[in-house]
């Protein structure tokens, strides 16, 4: 039999879903070319700096978020399949991940002096972007928890907590990144590390934003479940998500 061509239903359809995934994705990237965009009118070292530190920060976070890409087709089954238990799971699988590869990640962005200096990074741009790093450090935590609650709602339909979540961060990023680098309205003048502070906050505010957009979605996936954390169908997800993050790690590096 042909294959049925999409009607116009189909592909409103597809489209009501996939135009806020580009923006919400294009959001995510938006961070780090505010935060460039902001410190090139402080210095030329500043500029520099962050924009390696932008670029090292999402090579080495996106084998996390590959990883928790990786769980997709998991919770849609569980999604198409009317399983809240297994969609809990599943999701409960992926706080231990975010949790794990959040630290795991942390820490290789601390020796990020080191490594860029032996790479042959100018001293004067490593020590913007080794301090841009150390403190945008912990919101691999929150990056990786917005990650996995966005597959989890985006496999349901539901995107409007998604993407004003993202947009109210870009905005708050501008606006404190601004305030912060330049010390306006009596902050301290704290150049690129007051960036890399306002990335800071604006990227822990996008899973706590979708937590009070989606509470009510995103509360019954906390109900403990039996069997959760055994090792074979956690080493299950592993092997579902590890290809996936290494695909997207060398297409960043």
């Amino acid at each position: 039999m042909p294959f049925p061509r999409p009607s116009r239903a189909d592909i409103r359809e597809l489209a009501v879903l996939a135009v806020p995934i580009v923006l919400v994705q294009v959001g995510l990237m938006a961070m780090g070319v505010e935060d460039t965009m902001i410190v090139g009118h402080y210095s030329p070292a500043a500029l520099a700096g962050v924009a390696i530190g932008s670029l090292y920060t999402f090579t080495i976070s996106s084998f996390g978020l590959g990883m928790i890409v990786g769980l997709e087709p998991l919770i849609s089954q569980a999604v198409g399949a009317h399983d809240p238990d297994a969609m809990a799971r599943a999701f409960q699988r992926g706080l231990v991940i975010a949790g794990v590869l959040g630290t795991l990640i942390m820490l290789t962005m601390l020796p990020a002096r080191s490594l860029l200096l032996a790479m042959g990074q100018q001293p004067a741009i490593v020590d913007v972007a080794a301090p841009y790093l150390r403190v945008t450090a912990p919101s691999q935590y929150a990056f990786l928890l917005f990650s996995l609650m966005r597959v989890v709602l985006q496999s349901r339909g539901i995107m409007r907590p998604i993407v004003t979540s993202i947009i109210v961060a870009n905005v708050v990023n501008i606006i404190l990144s601004i305030v912060l680098v330049f010390g306006y309205f009596g902050f301290p003048r704290m150049g690129p590390v007051g960036s890399a502070v306002a990335t800071l906050i604006a990227r822990w505010m996008t899973p706590f934003g979708l937590l009070a957009g989606a509470w009510r979605e995103v509360r019954p996936l906390l109900k403990p479940q039996p069997r959760t954390f055994a090792w074979k169908p956690m080493l299950h997800v592993l092997r579902l998500g590890a290809p996936v993050g290494t695909q997207i790690l060398l297409e960043f590096g």
